[in-house]
């Protein structure tokens, strides 16, 4: 449903971006003639389409990104829902909204995103969907796979966060972390998923590391 407003609400921009650029264009340094009807004066603008096609390489920049981005937005939309109907083809465990996604130790970049966790990966779909979905598998079928190698548990930037560290291997090696109120829940989710051990016990929390500048 966000979706669809905020595509609404493009269409009307680019509706009023339009006319408004076409009366500027028609009116300024336009000359004006007087008409007279029973005493009362309206006056027409003489309309210079000489002027009006000088401005319209103008018009076409705003109307080629507003177009571009729309259509961006479609097939953002269309990728996610393609990924999470495979998400939900595998059985969701656990899933939560708009957190920050980390990518560290051999990728770099971060991500608002939402984090899935089904019974054969881990997604991380990014909500303004200009990244590609990812998925970590839990075990690798392909070279090409991505898969969950460890997950540990951090202290937060508050103390009502927890850390989520989860360490990734196969084709490319790298962490991804992300905050969460459920960070507790998550370690646990994705350390049973792995067929690991969840007894806080027997895996205590590693120290907490030093921020990065």
């Amino acid at each position: 449903m966000n979706h669809e407003r905020d595509e609404r609400w493009a269409y009307v921009a680019l509706a009023a971006l339009v006319v408004a650029y076409i009366v500027y264009r028609i009116t300024v340094g336009s000359d004006f003639t007087g008409l007279s009807i029973r005493g009362l004066s309206i006056h027409l603008p003489e309309v210079n389409l000489g002027r009006f096609g000088k401005g319209l390489p103008y018009l076409f920049a705003p109307l080629f990104a507003v177009v571009s981005e729309l259509i961006r937005r479609k097939k953002a939309r269309t990728i996610r829902e393609e990924w999470e109907r495979r998400a939900r083809t595998e059985g969701v465990l656990r899933k939560e909204e708009n957190l920050k996604v980390k990518l560290t130790d051999g990728a770099r970049g971060s991500v608002q995103a939402d984090v899935r966790l089904t019974r054969a990966a881990l997604y991380v779909i990014d909500r303004g969907g200009r990244r590609d979905p990812m998925r970590f598998v839990f075990l690798r079928s392909a070279d090409s796979d991505v898969a969950v190698l460890d997950v540990s548990l951090l202290g937060g930037s508050t103390p009502a966060l927890r850390r989520v560290r989860v360490r990734m291997g196969g084709a490319a090696r790298f962490v991804l972390e992300f905050e969460s109120r459920e960070g507790e829940a998550w370690w646990s989710s994705l350390r049973h998923a792995l067929g690991k051990s969840t007894d806080r016990e027997s895996s205590p929390e590693p120290p907490r590391e030093p921020e990065r500048a």
